[in-house]
C-alpha cells in the first residue's frame, strides 16, 4: 500500500485533475470498498429519475412522504422534486400521501450501482448503472412495476368533488360489492381477474366512488392481495386485473 500511495503522489502533478478524480475511484477498489464519484456525476440520473416520476405523477397535485438515499443522489432527488412542485409530507397515516422509497448504492466492491423507486401505490422502477471513468453507463434494462391502482383521464374532478358518501364493504364476494358500487356511480364494472375474492370485514369508506375504490384496494394490497384497478373516467368504466 505503501509503494502504491507514493507511485499516486508521484503521479499526480504530472497528470492534472482529470487524473486525480480517476484515481480516487482506483485508490478505494484497491482498499475494499465501492468506488467513489463526484457529486456532478449523479446530476443527469437524477434530473432523468425525477423526470420519470413526474411524468407518472401529476406535480402540484401530488403528495410524497420521501425515504431517500442518505447521499448526493438522494439530496439531489428531493431538491429535484421540490423544484418540479412536489409537496413533501412528514410521515402520516394520510391516505392521499404517497409513500416513496429511493435507493441509490453500489452492488458490493464494484463499479456497479443500483437505483430503485418504489411507491406505496405499487409503482416501482429500477436501473443498474456501471461507473466509468466518462460517469454512469446504463447497464442493462429499465424494470418496472405498474401500480395497483391507476386513474385514465383527469381525475381533479372527482378527487375535489365533496366527500358526501358513504361506501361499505361487508364480508362477502368482492365482485357483485363492486359491481354495486359501480353501478351506483353509474360506472361499468370489467372483471378481468380469474377469480372472486372474499372479504373478511365490515369497512366504510366516505369519499368519492374513486377516492373510495384506491382505499379500499390500498388495504387490500397493503395486505398482498394482487389486484390491479384501473378506472377509465371518459368511459366511465372500472378494470380490475390480477398479477
Amino acid at each position: 500500500m505503501r509503494y502504491l500511495i507514493i507511485l499516486l503522489l508521484l503521479i499526480i502533478p504530472a497528470t492534472g485533475c482529470t487524473a486525480l478524480n480517476s484515481m480516487k475511484k482506483h485508490v478505494t477498489i484497491a482498499e475494499q470498498t465501492a468506488p467513489m464519484y463526484e457529486d456532478h456525476e449523479v446530476e443527469p440520473l437524477v434530473e432523468e429519475t425525477a423526470l420519470k416520476v413526474a411524468t407518472h405523477y401529476p406535480p402540484g397535485r401530488t403528495v410524497f412522504y420521501l425515504v431517500a438515499s442518505d447521499n448526493p443522489f438522494g439530496r439531489q432527488f428531493e431538491n429535484n422534486l421540490r423544484g418540479q412542485g412536489f409537496q413533501l409530507s412528514p410521515k402520516t397515516t394520510d391516505p392521499n400521501v404517497l409513500n416513496v422509497n429511493q435507493v441509490f448504492d453500489a452492488i458490493g466492491n464494484s463499479t456497479m450501482y443500483y437505483l430503485h423507486v418504489q411507491s406505496s401505490d405499487g409503482w416501482s422502477f429500477g436501473q443498474v448503472y456501471n461507473l466509468t471513468f466518462e460517469g454512469f453507463q446504463k447497464a442493462g434494462l429499465l424494470t418496472q412495476t405498474p401500480a395497483f391502482f391507476e386513474f385514465v383521464g383527469d381525475d381533479s374532478q372527482q378527487v375535489e368533488s365533496p366527500l358526501n358518501e358513504n361506501w361499505s364493504i361487508v364480508p362477502g364476494g368482492l365482485r357483485d360489492q363492486l359491481k354495486r358500487w359501480a353501478s351506483r356511480a353509474e360506472y361499468q364494472l370489467v372483471w378481468k381477474a380469474g377469480h372472486d375474492f372474499q372479504m373478511q370485514a365490515h369497512a366504510t369508506f366516505r369519499d368519492t366512488f374513486p377516492r373510495a375504490v384506491k382505499r379500499m384496494f390500498s388495504r387490500m394490497h397493503a395486505g398482498g392481495n394482487s389486484l390491479r384497478v384501473t378506472i377509465y373516467q371518459a368511459n366511465k368504466v372500472i378494470e380490475v386485473c390480477e398479477d
